[in-house]
């Protein structure tokens, strides 16, 4: 699953990218809850955090479309702290999957 993210990631341009201080679990889950009408229940919504050589982080987030591998939506999250919350959600997978 990861590589197929991953190669979707590549070949998408990226609009929306936010910077923010610390980001946290419900900001994530507000934005799932905001494009939930217009995704398919096949459709898989994830988060991929990676870490920077600043010791900062990117988290993409998005949905998948399982039927087309394509992302359907997708944005970068800039920030220097995850809450704790979506950092143990990222304790164990850089890769976390919504359902």
């Amino acid at each position: 699953m990861l590589e197929l993210i991953l190669m979707a990631l590549a070949s998408v341009v990226i609009d929306i990218v936010l910077t923010v201080v610390v980001l946290a679990f419900f900001a994530v889950v507000q934005w799932f809850l905001e494009v939930q009408e217009s995704v398919d229940e096949s459709d898989i919504a994830f988060t991929l955090k990676q870490e920077l050589k600043n010791g900062e982080y990117a988290v993409f987030q998005g949905i998948f479309d399982q039927s087309t591998d394509r992302l359907e939506h997708v944005r970068r999250i800039n920030t220097k702290q995850l809450d704790s919350k979506l950092s143990q959600a990222h304790a164990q997978d850089k890769l976390v999957v919504y359902t």
